[in-house]
């Protein structure tokens, strides 16, 4: 499971958070990952799972749920990360393998999820939280030991701050975002959290980001209410809006 926390500091246009590896799946045989999810919500099974296969553009409805608490889960489950991670109150996701455009939803189900995605998290949503895998990416002034060669947590947070989640979704949903990675991704066939890193993300203010947000909305409720709704209206509207923010013009 790849995990994406935000933003990179310095750069007028901040890019998309910094790879971390939480994996569920048990140390045992890849059967196992069977015997830890089922298709209704229990008290054994309390945890919403997505797999990359699942993910749909936009919404995706949960579908199964993963083992927590017991005797197993998650102490033996391989490669964890943090629950915080998972359970931020939003955040994107995205597949690994794809040979094309990647569709990229909004999560506010607090789900967990395999290596087969990657997940973005805006740094402020971990606020106070600490641990190795955060420590090797940034540190609190102060925090010991020193890294004076990483950015300093205090202003990733703050400047994670100035951008909606679901504007980030608009953006990283775009034909920009699309071209963009095509061009700049180091495989055909899978989108590393290193390609979705170098991608510019207009730094705008809010009131040019709540208009997008605004159809972004609108989008996910008729996914909610329908996930076969068309919103093709809605998203082409979206798309032009943000082309714009980027300097595009289309025809």
């Amino acid at each position: 499971m790849h995990a994406l926390r935000p933003w990179d500091a310095g750069d007028r246009h901040p890019r998309p958070p910094v790879p971390l590896t939480p994996c569920p799946d048990p140390p045992i045989p890849p059967r196992a990952i069977d015997d830890v999810v089922q298709d209704s919500e229990d008290a054994t099974h309390p945890k919403r799972y997505i797999e990359g296969k699942d993910i749909e553009q936009w919404f995706t409805p949960t579908r199964r749920f993963l083992e927590w608490g017991t005797r197993r889960a998650p102490r033996k489950f391989a490669r964890q990360t943090f629950p915080e991670l998972h359970e931020a109150a939003e955040k994107l996701m995205t597949i690994v393998v794809t040979a094309g455009s990647p569709p990229v939803m909004f999560d506010d189900m607090k789900r967990f999820t395999t290596h087969t995605s990657c997940i973005f998290v805006q740094w402020h949503a971990l606020a106070g939280v600490k641990n190795k895998s955060l420590r090797k990416a940034a540190r609190y002034k102060g925090e010991k030991p020193p890294r004076p060669d990483l950015p300093k947590r205090e202003r990733l947070e703050d400047i994670s701050r100035h951008f909606a989640v679901k504007y980030l979704l608009a953006v990283m949903n775009s034909t920009a975002a699309r071209d963009f990675l095509s061009a700049n991704r180091r495989s055909n066939l899978h989108l590393y959290p290193d390609d979705w890193k170098q991608l510019p993300i207009p730094d705008v203010p809010p009131e040019k980001q709540t208009p997008i947000v605004t159809l972004v909305d609108e989008v996910l409720d008729a996914k909610r209410r329908d996930p076969a709704a068309d919103t093709t209206a809605s998203e082409r509207k979206i798309d032009r809006m943000v082309s714009k923010l980027y300097g595009l013009t289309r025809e």
